[in-house]
Formats: C-alpha cells, sequence, structure tokens
C-alpha cells in the first residue's frame, strides 16, 4: 500500500470516527437560549410559528398550532451523519415527554423524497413526526442560531417562546438538550 493510499484510509477512517460528534457543514458548537425569568424567553419568530410545513404523511402543520405543547423542531437530512447519532436521543425524549405534552418535529433540509424518509425513519426506529422545511424557513432557523449546519434543534415552550437552541452534536449538546427540555416540560404553565 503507498504513502498516498495509506493516508486517505487514515483521513477516512478519521472521518468516520468524528462523524458523530460535529455538525454537517457546521463547527460542531453548541448554544443554548435558556434564562431563569420565564418572561426572558423571546417569542419564537412569527415566520416560524406561522410556516405552513408539510408532514410526510401529507398533512400540513404550523408551530403555532402547537400551542399548550412543548416542540422540539430538529433540523436533519438522511444524509447527516451526526443527525443519525443524536436521533436515538430524540426518540427516547419522545417516549419520555409524549404524555406531558412534548413533540419532536423533525425537518428534513434537503428536501428529500418521502421514498427515501419513509425507510429511513423505520430503519432509525423514529417515533415523531417527520416533515419538509422549505428553503425560507430553513432560512429562518439558520438566522436564530447563526449557524447553517445541521443538526439543529430549536425548543419551543408551551407559550410558544423560544427556550433553547441546540447546533451540533456530541455529549455536551444532548446533555444540554435533554437537561432544558426536562425543565421546560416540567415548568408550571401560568
Amino acid at each position: 500500500m503507498t504513502n498516498r493510499m495509506r493516508f486517505v484510509l487514515f483521513a477516512l477512517v478519521t472521518a468516520l470516527l468524528l462523524a458523530p460528534y460535529v455538525s454537517c457543514g457546521g463547527s460542531g458548537s453548541d448554544k443554548v437560549a435558556l434564562e431563569d425569568s420565564k418572561s426572558a424567553y423571546p417569542p419564537a419568530p412569527e415566520a416560524i410559528r406561522n410556516a405552513d410545513i408539510e408532514m410526510i404523511d401529507g398533512t400540513m402543520i404550523k408551530i403555532a398550532d402547537k400551542k399548550g405543547k412543548v416542540v422540539l423542531v430538529n433540523l436533519w437530512a438522511t444524509w447527516c451523519g451526526p443527525c443519525r447519532f443524536e436521533m436515538p436521543e430524540l426518540v427516547k425524549l419522545q417516549d419520555k415527554y409524549r404524555d406531558k405534552g412534548f413533540e419532536v418535529i423533525g425537518l428534513d433540509v434537503d428536501p428529500e423524497p418521502v421514498e427515501d424518509i419513509k425507510p429511513f425513519s423505520q430503519k432509525m426506529g423514529l417515533n415523531y413526526q417527520l416533515g419538509w422545511a422549505e428553503r425560507e424557513l430553513v432560512m429562518e432557523f439558520f438566522n436564530i442560531s447563526g449557524s447553517q449546519g445541521i443538526p439543529q434543534s430549536f425548543l419551543i415552550n408551551r407559550r410558544g417562546e423560544l427556550t433553547g437552541v441546540f447546533f451540533g452534536v456530541g455529549g455536551d449538546v444532548i446533555e444540554k438538550m435533554k437537561k432544558t427540555v426536562t425543565k421546560v416540560v416540567e415548568e408550571k404553565t401560568d
């Protein structure tokens, strides 16, 4: 084996091993917007709350229609390794808090055809709603996070306020997401 082939093989193996710890198209850092005061949360932007979102089952939803629930909107794609790494944690959160008014909504940013998404969803054991984010909606989310990579997740509380932004993947990001979701789901509403 030539030195060049060894280098290419080493680079490929290294990339595969590190893929779960970064984001697709970004630095892998995370941002969390979480304050102690409930009134400090900004409302989720109007363009996000009222966007028509097509789900893979053919229905249309709006985030605004989910008021009264805690919603975690996750931006992803089937080809994104870090997105795949994060999905089992989203499944666990959906299972744990489903009965407490919590929903995960996964929005494919590519957008990939339903013929690709449905078998992917089954293979990954996804138990949450899936749909597509139109380019304008994706850009609204990217404007909030200041990053254009995926995965990204946005936590919206029962009052329609943005309470968490999570970018990238890795142990720290997932732990912050889980703690923030727990806190927001358990919050008493006025």
